[in-house]
């Protein structure tokens, strides 16, 4: 959250922003994988807004609630390319078809540690999976894909670029910078990538 000049408060989401650029150094370019979501909530969000904004042809997403999923592949759909499909939870029919596997779930940290949202049978040994967990740094999801001979990323690299971003988001606005980097111009984009502008107190 950084304080405006005028007094309005204006937020970053930096996750997207870390995501994306762990990602391009494992050597992944967007343009040409599929990305399939577990999760569409805060990271899941921000994580799937990004790779659209940076010309992802197709990501599908899941989610326990399917409310949150619809949400979100509609604001996709919307304000990015018409590259995201819902995925109703425990279908795993699409997983084979994405290169890039991505958990931002939750599931496999915290009390449900030793848990995986997708079963071991589902995975190709020519996938990326990611995690957006770092602690544990192998969740049960990145050792079941480790085993089937995958390349893997847990989410400390993308954190480490999240604080990055968080701290040049601060030294912009400073010098007179006015957006998120990653977030484009346009409003629309801006909302949807986690942009967050708030009006001074008391107006």
């Amino acid at each position: 959250m950084v304080k405006l000049p005028d007094g309005r408060l204006k937020g970053y989401n930096t996750d997207g922003t870390g995501f994306y650029t762990a990602l391009t150094e494992a050597g992944i370019d967007v343009t040409k994988e599929r990305f399939f979501c577990f999760g569409s909530g805060g990271a899941g969000r921000a994580m799937c807004s990004v790779l659209a904004y940076h010309g992802a042809t197709k990501i599908w997403i899941t989610d326990l609630f399917p409310e949150s999923a619809r949400s979100l592949v509609e604001d996709i759909n919307k304000n990015f390319a018409p590259v995201a499909e819902m995925v109703p939870y425990e279908d795993f029919s699409k997983v084979g078809e994405a290169t890039v596997v991505l958990n931002a779930s939750g599931v496999g940290m915290g009390q449900s540690i030793g848990k995986t949202p997708l079963p071991p049978e589902f995975i190709q040994k020519d996938q990326f999976y990611f995690d957006a967990c770092y602690n544990p740094a192998r969740t049960r999801f990145l050792e079941n894909a480790e085993k089937a001979g995958c390349r893997v990323m847990n989410g400390l690299t993308m954190s480490l670029y999240q604080g990055t971003a968080q701290v040049n988001c601060g030294r912009a606005e400073g010098t007179g910078g006015s957006h998120a980097p990653g977030t484009g111009e346009d409003p629309g984009r801006k909302e949807a990538a986690g942009l967050r502008v708030l009006p001074q107190a008391g107006k």
